[in-house]
């Protein structure tokens, strides 16, 4: 992913994972975060944070259009939303996909 502001490239980590489930068959895709899921703001630094409970293909529209303002700071990449564009990809394909907590045991 080009940051023109830096001038030079970031690899997604995101897109990675997507890559690789593609060329290696994955059945299932699991990111981990440093959150209880997917939320309308940072639940870190915003205490209205709302947590979206299930987000597939059919409701991705509205749920994204809730995500704006998400991605801030240093965070070219595209942050939780670019995390759910890549997965939803995926499910796309047939691959099942969640975003966990890697934080809790």
């Amino acid at each position: 992913m080009p940051d023109l502001s830096k001038g030079m490239s970031i690899l997604s980590g995101d897109q990675l994972v997507a890559q690789l489930a593609c060329e290696l068959g994955t059945k299932r895709v699991i990111l981990g975060v440093d959150v209880d899921g997917v939320y309308t703001v940072n639940p870190k630094t915003n205490k209205n944070a709302e947590l979206i409970q299930e987000i597939s293909l059919s409701n991705w529209p509205s749920v994204e259009k809730r995500l704006t303002g998400v991605v801030k700071g240093r965070d070219v990449t595209g942050g939780i939303t670019n995390k759910m564009r890549e997965l939803l990809a995926l499910v796309e394909r047939g691959v099942e996909a969640e975003i966990v907590n890697a934080a809790k045991p």
